[in-house]
């Protein structure tokens, strides 16, 4: 008999991240075998995609949604064997519903306390984060087992709120057929790089990359660096009001991958987050990090990703930025066939190997000791 799991995700607003990333595991489980897995999400606006639903209007609203996640779970439990139920921060409700939905597994994309003194930098950060403490304890302390998509957050959730509790790590990947090798439109002459963030939040760490631009590299060279998505203000005025010696920053604000492709075609290499420590943070498992790559796109980041080997030929870690090395790895990066990164990538960063380790450990443990 299959095992039968349904991953479930209620927000406000799925962002394009985060619905490319269900999309990627709606369809890689398609090719589960010994598992029948299903995605279901709700958020408040329409959506075409299959697996997306929309919240009813009585039900919108900070603390009705989180009331409408548990009655979803709830009703939706009888016909799985487990529910992994993305994690709802400062939720009252999961002090009396995470007892009665007894197959629930909790998924965790951040060390949330950490992240929501970062969110707000004020006497309301540090309010919702010890709201979050209490309320976290209940949802862990109840559920079957604890994801992360890194095992350092399982790790965390565990150690802080039940430390008894087996965990496993859920991470980001990629869907490899949706994802084609960038045509190459590389200039022999100029390194062109790119950074692609929904939003750019403090742990991107663009910031630290504006800081290092603003000191003169060693050579002349002029770096163009393509900023795809939404800045805020603060950024956007920095960058107006600074001269960077070698370094030019274009701001295209928020495209669709359609239209940035083209864009990603004159690039050398992409930029990863540079501030996961402000989360906390020393490994990441980003979903931008593994489009670049499948796309053949060497990565420079300030991080550890938990599916790659550290300063490979593709990929540059490197703990603090520097102009001079950005030029560097650019004219390095030149030298890389697209196709090499992607070949090299894609067992790496391939969404059904992640979604398989997670049905291992599930099958592996589907006991009534769990």
């Amino acid at each position: 008999m299959n095992l039968r799991v349904l991953h479930l995700t209620v927000a406000r607003e799925l962002n394009s991240g985060q619905i490319k990333q269900l999309h990627y595991e709606y369809e890689s489980a398609k090719a589960l075998q010994g598992c029948a897995w299903s995605t279901i999400a709700y958020q408040d606006e329409k959506t075409l995609q299959p697996f997306a639903h929309t919240i009813p209007l009585i039900f919108r609203g900070q603390f009705r949604r989180k009331l409408f996640s548990w009655l979803v779970a709830l009703r939706l439990s009888k016909n799985y064997d487990y529910i992994l139920m993305r994690h709802i921060t400062f939720d009252p409700f999961s002090i009396i519903f995470s007892p009665l939905v007894a197959n629930r597994c909790s998924v965790h994309h951040a060390k949330e306390v950490e992240e929501l003194r970062l969110v707000k930098n004020d006497f309301r950060g540090i309010l919702a984060s010890w709201t979050e403490a209490i309320f976290a304890r209940f949802s862990a302390s109840f559920a079957k087992a604890i994801f992360g998509v890194t095992l350092e957050i399982a790790e965390y959730q565990r150690f802080k709120y039940s430390p008894q509790k087996p965990i496993c790590r859920y991470s980001n990947g990629i869907l490899s057929s949706k994802i084609p090798v960038l045509e190459d439109r590389r200039s022999l002459d100029s390194i062109n790089i790119a950074f692609i963030c929904s939003f750019y939040s403090a742990w991107h760490g663009l910031d630290r990359i504006l800081e290092a631009c603003l000191v003169a590299a060693d050579s002349s060279e002029i770096l163009t660096i393509n900023l795809i998505g939404s800045l805020s203000v603060e950024l956007a005025s920095f960058i107006s009001a600074n001269n960077f010696p070698n370094a030019e920053f274009i701001i295209h604000g928020h495209m669709n991958q359609i239209k940035y492709t083209s864009i990603l075609e004159t690039c050398d290499y992409g930029i990863a987050s540079f501030a996961l420590h402000r989360q906390n943070l020393t490994e990441g498992s980003t979903l931008k990090v593994r489009e670049m790559l499948a796309f053949g796109l060497p990565v420079y980041s300030g991080h550890e990703d938990i599916a790659l080997p550290v300063n490979s030929n593709h990929v540059l870690i490197s703990q603090k930025p520097s102009i001079n090395e950005m030029i560097e790895f650019g004219w390095h990066c030149k030298t890389i066939d697209r196709q090499e990164v992607r070949s090299r990538s894609i067992p790496l960063i391939d969404k059904l190997a992640s979604i398989n380790e997670v049905v291992s450990f599930l099958m592996k443990t589907n006991t009534p000791s769990l």
